[in-house]
């Protein structure tokens, strides 16, 4: 309850004050609840890395069943997006936040160290690969969006240096890595292809046109065994065209027409089938064959389901609101929940002090 009444103050506060004209009389933020819904996910061996709104949670996944908080860390802004460098050490992008490397030499104290940077940006992306990593930064620039792309030497993961970098016009929505090949999305309808394998100088390779009309915006991006997989979404109205294109080989004849919090999120490969998670559940699809079928599913609740990581024979889903479930993979027909991790707190709280008159 007392959780509860915090945030119908704080709901009351920001409404009495909302409005633009009396700004000067805003209540001045003070601090923040950092727990949110749970976001970004990342799985090494027995430990999992879990973004709960600005919170990093390190994660004991040895147990199928039971899923267990070691350690966390709060950040200065919402994370992202996060990836393991090593099994001790990751990146996080902690949006306005900034990039943050973190040890997980104890687990059960997580220690993050804030990378720096030179400009204004918002670090929405990261990624790794065998020596290297890959950051994704938005230069914040509203009339003339432009994206920096910067691939960092890992090979002391406790001090990363800047190797390579890049800009590109346009936001980067999603990052996918195959090999010396790094696909982004662009909400600027397009699909970038990277070459990293000389990491001084990385360089635009293909450039994929994505018809807005006839597919929308590119939202997520996944490479499986050769095949790029391309999400797009096409937004009218109150509804949202969502669609799944595969480049190599064909098109995947796959439209679905669904509202906005029943749209793609994630894109996830196991073997033949692709698991695909968004709105109030997750679907399973074999796309052995031209034309993809679906073979499962299910429902979740109360959502919306986003992020979606699959490890040998487990499915790790990050619930939104409800926190992060495990799901028995050994058969994508019969999908079947083995565990849970319920967040203590699910909403951001602002703590305010009205300002000196």
């Amino acid at each position: 309850m007392k959780h509860r009444s915090l945030l119908l103050l704080v709901a009351s506060l920001t409404i009495a004050t909302a409005a633009p004209s009396f700004a000067r009389d805003c209540p001045l933020a003070v601090g923040q609840w950092g727990y949110g819904p749970i976001g970004a996910i990342e799985v090494e061996g027995d430990l999992g890395l879990v973004a709960s709104g600005a919170v990093l949670q390190v994660v004991d996944v040895s147990q199928p069943v039971t899923i267990t908080v070691l350690g966390e860390t709060e950040l200065p802004g919402v994370i992202r997006s996060v990836a393991f460098i090593t099994d001790r050490w990751a990146l996080v992008a902690a949006g306005s936040g900034g990039l943050w490397l973190v040890s997980l030499a104890d687990p059960a104290a997580p220690a993050a160290i804030d990378l720096g940077f030179e400009d204004p940006v918002m670090a929405v992306g990261v990624g790794a690969g065998a020596h290297h990593a890959y950051v994704v930064e938005d230069l914040l620039d509203p009339a003339d969006p432009e994206t920096r792309f910067t691939i960092l030497d890992v090979n002391e993961p406790s001090s990363p240096g800047r190797l390579g970098s890049f800009e590109a016009e346009g936001s980067v929505q999603d990052m996918a890595i195959d090999g010396f090949t790094v696909y982004l999305a662009m909400a600027d309808h397009a699909l970038i292809e990277i070459d990293v394998g000389t990491p001084l100088w990385p360089s635009w390779r293909v450039h994929h046109p994505v018809s807005a009309s006839d597919q929308g915006l590119p939202v997520r991006v996944q490479v499986c065994d050769g095949t790029i997989y391309l999400v797009t979404h096409a937004h009218g109205g109150f509804e949202t065209n969502t669609s799944v294109h595969s480049l190599v080989p064909g098109s995947l004849s796959l439209n679905w027409t669904k509202s906005w919090m029943e749209v793609i999120r994630d894109i996830e490969c196991a073997g033949d089938d692709l698991l695909l998670s968004g709105g109030w559940g997750m679907t399973v699809l074999d796309v052995s064959s031209s034309t993809p079928t679906k073979i499962g599913g299910l429902g979740v609740w109360p959502g919306p389901s986003t992020d979606i990581e699959v490890v040998d024979e487990r499915i790790f889903l990050a619930d939104g609101l409800a926190g992060l479930k495990t799901y028995n993979s050994s058969d994508l027909s019969d999908i079947e929940q083995i565990g849970i991790l319920q967040p203590d707190e699910i909403y951001f709280c602002l703590l305010y002090t009205s300002p000196s008159p």
